[in-house]
């Protein structure tokens, strides 16, 4: 089938595209020019966020979700599961940190920390 650009399955230029729980603070925002490998990183920081305390960093509706990733930070999840260890945290953490510039700078770092960690050598 050949999509119009009326088509509403059509993305439209300066739309938001993305599963609002795993999107990156520059994707929520609007800010393209930011958009690049660590906005990746973020996406698996939200999922590891997810996997270790049961949620996603932030809940709620699409429009409060994506405030939310406008304007917060994701609560630590020793929070939210005290017996979790702390180099897992700081892991997590670094990946969902609201700067891209203050994440991993790729997967493959994210990774290599996570397999460090695994490996009691974080």
């Amino acid at each position: 089938k050949e999509l119009s650009p009326a088509d509403p399955q059509v993305t439209k230029s300066g739309q938001v595209m993305g599963t609002p729980a795993f999107m990156s603070p520059e994707q929520a925002t609007g800010h393209h020019q930011s958009i690049g490998t660590r906005t990746d990183v973020y996406a698996l920081g939200a999922v590891l966020y997810d996997l270790l305390v049961g949620q996603p960093p932030f809940t709620g509706s699409v429009a409060s979700i994506l405030g939310k990733l406008s304007h917060e930070t994701a609560a630590s999840p020793r929070r939210l599961v005290p017996s979790l260890h702390r180099d897992l945290e700081t892991i997590c953490m670094k990946a969902l940190a609201r700067d891209p510039q203050d994440r991993y700078e790729t997967a493959a770092s994210l990774a290599d920390d996570l397999l460090r960690f695994a490996d009691g050598r974080a």
